[in-house]
């Protein structure tokens, strides 16, 4: 992390076309859904890696990073925490050994929301000017939730969702979809 400014740009609002909503569709493919929710929140976290070393960030992609932090990062969690985990843990072999991931990882939720509004406070306070001004503070916290999340979403990625794919039956993926529909109020 960086302790002054370096010449490099400004995320800009270039840089959140990442964080464009996915298609509705997707949804219907619970698992391919959350690899592309996965992925969006890799671009958010490659962004803040980006503004922990430059302090510098636009209005829109402050307003973009408190969005997903505050709205779009929760519900994800909860789409793994109350439909996924349990779902594969029910589903899971012994072998499999999951029941101590899926708890550590349903943890890790938990802590990364804690940090997730320590970094909108920070962001929040930084908007009173014409342009935000990233404090160290908000920079250290970035920082540390991007090294965090991606470490957290290496192992959901390459172990949770490979034991997903094998374990989980047609119907715990439609399960799995109407779940992830009526939290986002699509279940019509």
């Amino acid at each position: 992390m960086a302790t002054a400014r370096s010449s490099a740009k400004a995320i800009n609002a270039t840089d959140l076309e990442a964080f464009e909503p996915l298609a509705p569709g997707l949804i219907e493919r619970p698992l391919e859904f959350i690899l592309a929710e996965h992925f969006r929140e890799r671009m958010l976290l490659a962004a803040m890696r980006r503004v922990s070393e430059t302090l510098e960030l636009t209005r829109e992609a402050a307003q973009a990073t408190i969005r997903f932090l505050t709205i779009e990062l929760p519900v994800h969690h909860r789409d793994e925490d109350e439909d996924v985990y349990p779902l594969l843990s029910v589903r899971a072999h012994p072998e499999d050994a999951l029941e101590s991931l899926l708890e550590r990882l349903a943890d890790d939720h938990r802590r990364s929301e804690g940090l997730a509004r320590e970094i909108v406070e920070a962001l929040a306070a930084s908007m009173s000017g014409a342009a935000p001004i990233v404090s160290q503070r908000a920079a250290h916290l970035m920082h540390i939730f991007a090294a965090s999340e991606n470490r957290h979403l290496a192992i959901e990625n390459g172990i949770v969702l490979v034991l997903a794919r094998k374990r989980l039956k047609g119907t715990d993926l439609e399960v799995l979809s109407r779940a992830f529909k009526a939290r986002r109020g699509l279940d019509g």
